[in-house]
């Protein structure tokens, strides 16, 4: 089913003041882990709850963009490449995790 231009237009919007919030986010996040941040030693980074949210939300907004991206990039790659795009994917997406956790 085709998508009217109206419909493509109105999701590019809302793609983009999702994204501009999730940068909003990070850089607020930022400045407040400088101001606020909370040493506790253990795994945790961040002692603020809101700290932490901020910080996967931009992890979300992050890892769904690549997956939009390797969709793309999936659809005209052959069966063998397909499975090393996913590998990599995979790999590139647990690394972000891992260094937002």
């Amino acid at each position: 089913m085709a998508r009217s231009p109206r419909f493509r237009r109105r999701t590019a919007l809302v793609v983009t003041i999702v994204g501009a919030a999730a940068v909003a986010a990070a850089v607020r996040s930022r400045r407040s882990d400088k101001e606020a941040a909370i040493p506790t030693g253990g795994p945790v980074r961040h002692g603020r709850r809101a700290v932490r949210n901020a910080r996967l939300a931009v992890l979300g907004a992050r890892t769904g963009s690549a997956y939009a991206a390797h969709r793309a990039r999936r659809v005209f790659a052959d069966a063998g490449r397909r499975q090393q795009l996913d590998t990599e994917f995979e790999m590139r997406t647990a690394e972000q995790i891992a260094d937002t956790i």
